[in-house]
């Protein structure tokens, strides 16, 4: 027969072993939730009560302003997919892309009191080099390229 306790050692180490599981599993859950923000449009934005949401757009045209050293607070209206309008205030590293007529998102909170989005992260998209004339249009390929060789 075996040792003297040794089930008992046996079954310590699997209680430890799910223990450990369960608290790898809680914590990858918590966390991902914790950074999965909800994209909400700018019509939406009064309902949230301050919580941290994101919102999207494009940056309205003529309405970029700026202040300080490096453009590091900029100040700008961003056009939802219902053609509705929000003010975004953000501090911090102005985006290479970041310009007007650019698809942006913003994470942060709104302000009713100012009726400002201030966000906290800002992103612009680049847009396609192999899109013409906006999003979801093909470009035309350049001679040569995708036509079939003939051997």
């Amino acid at each position: 027969m075996g040792e003297p306790g040794a089930a008992s050692k046996s079954v310590k180490m699997w209680v430890w072993i799910v223990a450990a599981a369960v608290v790898v599993v809680y914590l990858v859950t918590t966390s991902i939730r914790a950074t999965q923000l909800p994209y909400v449009n700018a019509a939406e934005l009064v309902a949230t009560r301050g919580q941290p949401v994101r919102v999207a757009g494009k940056v309205a045209r003529g309405g970029i302003e700026s202040s300080g050293e490096g453009d590091v607070s900029i100040r700008f209206k961003l056009i939802d997919e219902a053609n509705d309008t929000v003010m975004v205030e953000y501090t911090g590293v102005r985006p290479d892309a970041f310009k007007e007529g650019a698809q942006a998102v913003a994470e942060g909170r709104y302000e009713p009191a100012r009726n400002v989005f201030v966000a906290n992260l800002l992103q612009a998209k680049c847009p396609s080099k192999y899109e013409v004339g906006g999003v979801g249009t093909p470009a035309v390929a350049p001679p040569g390229v995708g036509a079939q060789s003939k051997s």
